[in-house]
């Protein structure tokens, strides 16, 4: 692997895709320098969910971890696009351990349009790692909500419940970390729930963005990460 010309404050992440367990061992040599240093030490909180929801004139999120130990605080970040993130508030970790504790934030001035959010999970010794990143819609077009995308993360299929006051087309898109289309299909939405389906075979290991796209003029767009083990 060639080198990497790190600056202050950058965190690079090593992953190791189509790995299989068995009793050979292997080794990764490192050559830093700098000031770089390596960290093999995962965070020390466990998230089970992160999931938002519109009410209104705001939104809500919520998350639930399961185990905390040595954990500092949760920043809250906003983005219009799902790359560029800004910081909207920090809740204190309440460093429980092996109970399941729900943590709620409120966006109170989320933009007209979808909003993208992600947790940034730092401990005691400032150390930090992003969460998943989910979407809601505000305002501009109701027609059209996602109420579950589910399991994740899968080793299987992955069922979508999405819930329309009308038929609309809508696209279901998979690409991957780079931006590439692993899997597309369009799909037309009935009035009330739908529940559409990707089956086991349509789906690679590995981490995706799962996208849904409508095609009429008010242009609903839902973004949520996806794991296949």
């Amino acid at each position: 692997m060639p080198g990497i010309q790190a600056t202050a404050g950058q965190v690079y992440i090593l992953l190791i895709d189509n790995f299989t367990a068995n009793t050979t061992p292997f080794n990764l040599t490192w050559s830093l320098s700098g000031g770089v240093t390596l960290s093999c030490v995962p965070l020390s909180v466990e998230m089970l969910s992160f999931t938002g929801v519109n009410m209104g004139s705001k939104n809500m999120l919520d998350w639930v971890t399961v185990s905390e130990k040595e954990f500092n605080y949760f920043e809250i970040q906003r983005s219009a696009d799902a790359e560029n993130f800004v910081t909207l508030g920090r809740m204190k970790a309440m460093n429980n351990k092996n109970i399941h504790f729900t943590y709620v934030f409120n966006d109170d001035s989320p933009a007209e349009g979808v909003n993208y959010y992600r947790l940034k999970q730092v401990d005691l010794e400032g150390k930090f790692e992003y969460s998943e990143i989910i979407s809601i819609q505000m305002g501009s077009n109701e027609k059209l909500s996602v109420k579950n995308i589910y399991p994740n993360p899968t080793s299987g299929q992955i069922n979508i419940d999405v819930f329309s006051d009308a038929e609309t087309a809508l696209e279901i898109k998979l690409t991957d970390l780079l931006g590439k289309t692993v899997y597309t299909e369009m799909v037309q939405t009935a009035k009330g729930l739908n529940v559409f389906r990707i089956s086991e075979e349509k789906i690679p290991d590995g981490m995706f963005f799962l996208s849904l796209v409508s095609s009429d003029e008010e242009g609903f767009k839902y973004t949520q990460k996806i794991i296949r083990k």
